[in-house]
């Protein structure tokens, strides 16, 4: 039972770091944040992830690989802009319900 949940969790973490060394990551952060987005980077960044692929789980843990180094230049790295990340993360993860997510059998499951 907590096999896929592993093996979720497990996949997002190997995305994100593939996405740590990749040039894309570094682009990406110097591109959103001369932007000036501030709390809503992180915000951005898991709502597209959790839209382009579907997983609540995949899009919190890469998204917190890719934004972690980044959170002095977003200035978000007090201990408070390190909570106000976490939460934008988590709501930016929760936009877009797949069925392929157990988010939404959670969600439908409340509705019905």
């Amino acid at each position: 039972m907590a096999a896929p949940i592993l093996l979720i969790t497990g996949a997002g973490g190997a995305f994100g770091a593939m996405l740590k060394v990749t040039p894309i990551g570094d682009y990406l952060g110097t591109t959103l944040s001369a932007l000036g987005l501030g709390i809503f980077m992180p915000f951005i960044v898991s709502a597209a992830l959790k839209t382009a692929q579907g997983s609540t789980t995949v899009a919190l843990v890469t998204t917190s690989a890719m934004i972690a180094p980044l959170l002095d230049q977003i200035s978000l790295d007090s201990e408070l802009g390190r909570v106000f990340c976490v939460m934008a993360i988590g709501a930016g993860a929760m936009t877009i319900s797949h069925a392929n997510d157990s988010f939404f059998g959670l969600s439908v499951s409340l509705v019905v």
